[in-house]
């Protein structure tokens, strides 16, 4: 299982400002396709792709986008944009949907190792 961040709709939509990026601990990032045909290159079936994407894509890139820390200065409370609930609610759902199309900015891929013909 390798579960990474994806690019989709929320890197089109946020760019630069899209949350996932998570420098400097992403160095790669790749979209579903790209990763298939990766773990394919090197003798792995990907069996299944779950996308798990939550409301995290909206909030901490619109926090981004608009130049506010995701936590406060003192570490105990997070960007003001996370505690509107309405808000994170419509982002669920939103989360949801773009999940079933395979659209979420995440992903699980469950791999299987193919055998090694002689």
């Amino acid at each position: 299982l390798i579960r990474i961040p994806i690019l989709s709709l929320a890197w089109k939509e946020y760019g630069k400002d899209w949350a996932q990026i998570d420098a400097p601990r992403h160095l790669f990032l790749f979209t579903q396709e790209g990763f298939v045909d990766l773990a394919e290159k090197h003798g792995f079936k990907v069996e299944k792709v779950v996308h798990d994407s939550t409301n995290f894509q909206f909030w901490a890139s619109e926090s981004y986008k608009r130049d506010i820390p995701l936590v406060s200065g003192d570490g105990e409370g997070i960007s003001p944009i996370a505690n509107d609930g309405d808000q994170m609610e419509r982002w669920d759902r939103e989360a949801s949907i773009r999940n079933k199309v395979e659209k979420g900015d995440q992903a699980c891929f469950y791999l299987r190792k193919v055998a090694e013909v002689s």
